[in-house]
């Protein structure tokens, strides 16, 4: 079996562009903040599946068969996708212009509510940022400060302590 640190050298620094987290314990998005921003917070897996397509991972059409299995399996309702789809603009996870595009793809397939349609203008300044956004070189992610971790998280650092390591 070969060795999972020569596997990883191969590959490179940067791999790992996010690191999704399901918040079941409705843990607050901020108190994870102190993890760097490629740690994404979500709440159900429609907010993972538009983050995907923000990245250009996942389409339109797979966002919205992920919401329609909310919907018919689990319950889900148009104002919660709605609510789901907001605060991931409100948290900066998705830009408008992102949203503006899986938000057509939904109401197409009637999993959002119609809203009244944004002037041109407006649909227009959203994509320029969007694409500005895309254009600006990444920053320069700083390590994590472990110990501002460990003191944000106690309990993280009693774990840690009782398995025995460092």
């Amino acid at each position: 079996m070969p060795d999972l640190t020569a596997l990883a050298a191969e590959l490179g620094a940067g791999v790992v562009e996010r690191i999704f987290i399901n918040l079941a314990r409705r843990t607050p998005p901020q108190a994870l903040r102190v993890f760097g921003p490629r740690l994404v917070p979500t709440f159900n897996y429609f907010q993972t599946a538009l983050v995907l397509a923000g990245m250009d991972y996942l389409d339109a059409g797979d966002v919205a068969g992920i919401a329609d299995a909310l919907v018919s399996r689990h319950g889900y309702t148009s104002r919660r996708l709605g609510y789901s789809l907001d605060d991931l603009v409100r948290r900066k996870l998705l830009t408008p212009h992102a949203a503006r595009r899986a938000g057509v793809a939904l109401r197409r397939a009637k999993l959002l509510p119609r809203v009244r349609p944004q002037p041109a203008v407006e649909r227009l300044r959203d994509w320029a940022r969007d694409v500005r956004a895309r254009r600006r070189p990444p920053v320069p992610r700083a390590a994590l400060d472990y110990g501002t971790v460990f003191d944000t998280f106690p309990n993280l650092a009693r774990a840690r302590a009782v398995e025995g390591k460092p």
